[in-house]
């Protein structure tokens, strides 16, 4: 932690990031930005939320049962790495919003 002034400058790891990306809202995250582009995708907006649930909720076999995984990204999924850089980014970018200051980092437990 850096402080001068009256900023405090610090930064946060997050922990087990990947199983703390809640899907549901990055999924909405994605479709909220990729449909207010000047030229938005040409599929329906529920086709992309299919294609991502799919891509990104694991299916496994359990004990003969079959499971799927509700939330959080698998560390397995290719997806993992692009999901954490677009929920992390917004949850800044809604934090400098609310708080008004450009060092205020949001911490995901």
């Amino acid at each position: 932690m850096y402080k001068r002034n009256n900023e405090v400058m610090c930064s946060f790891n997050v922990s087990s990031l990947f199983t703390k990306i809640p899907i549901n809202e990055t999924i909405e995250i994605c479709r909220n930005k990729l449909y207010a582009l000047p030229d938005p995708p040409t599929m329906p907006r529920y086709v992309l939320k299919g294609l991502l649930e799919f891509a990104t909720k694991s299916h496994f076999l359990f004990d003969e049962d079959y499971c799927n995984q509700i939330d959080g990204v698998a560390m397995s999924s290719p997806l993992g790495h692009v999901f954490a850089n677009i929920f992390l980014p917004f949850q800044r970018e809604v934090s400098f919003q609310s708080h008004h200051s450009p060092f205020y980092l949001v911490s995901i437990r």
